[in-house]
C-alpha cells in the first residue's frame, strides 16, 4: 500500500513532465533507482531531499507529506484560511443564521475538521473521515 508521499511524489513529477532520471538529475542524484525508490516506498529520501523534490516539483513539503492537500499552500496557510472559515460559520450559526453559509466555506471547515481529528491519536470510538 503506498503513502500519500510517494503517490504524491510520483503525481508532482509527472505533471511537471519529468522522468524518474531528470528527476534525479535536477536535485543533484546520479541515478533515477533513487526516485523509483521512492515511488515505490522502498526508501524514503533524507530532509534535504525532500526540500530538494519539493522546491524542483514546485509544491510544498507539507504536500509531498500529506499534511496538506494544496501543493501550493503550506499546512499553517491551510489551517490559517480554515480558521477564518470556522469563525465565519461559528458566528453565522451564533446568529441564527445557519442557512447563510456558503458550501465553500462548509468543505473548508470539514478539511479542518478532518485534519484535526486525523491529528488525534486513535481510540476505540474512531471516526471515519474519508465518507
Amino acid at each position: 500500500m503506498s503513502t500519500p508521499f510517494e503517490e504524491r511524489l510520483t503525481k508532482a513529477r509527472i505533471a511537471k513532465g519529468y522522468s524518474q532520471d531528470e528527476l534525479a538529475r535536477k536535485i543533484g542524484l546520479s541515478s533515477q533507482s533513487s526516485i523509483a525508490n521512492y515511488e515505490n516506498g522502498s526508501r524514503r529520501p533524507s530532509h534535504k531531499l525532500t526540500l530538494a523534490l519539493a522546491n524542483t516539483l514546485g509544491v510544498t513539503v507539507d504536500y509531498l507529506m500529506g499534511r496538506s492537500e494544496n501543493p501550493d499552500k503550506t499546512l499553517a496557510e491551510e489551517l490559517k484560511q480554515s480558521r477564518s472559515a470556522l469563525v465565519e460559520i461559528r458566528n453565522l450559526i451564533a446568529e441564527g443564521k445557519v442557512s447563510d453559509i456558503p458550501a465553500n466555506r462548509i468543505e473548508q471547515v470539514v478539511r479542518a475538521l478532518d485534519l484535526h481529528i486525523e491529528s488525534i491519536p486513535d481510540s476505540d470510538n474512531t471516526i471515519d473521515t474519508k465518507k
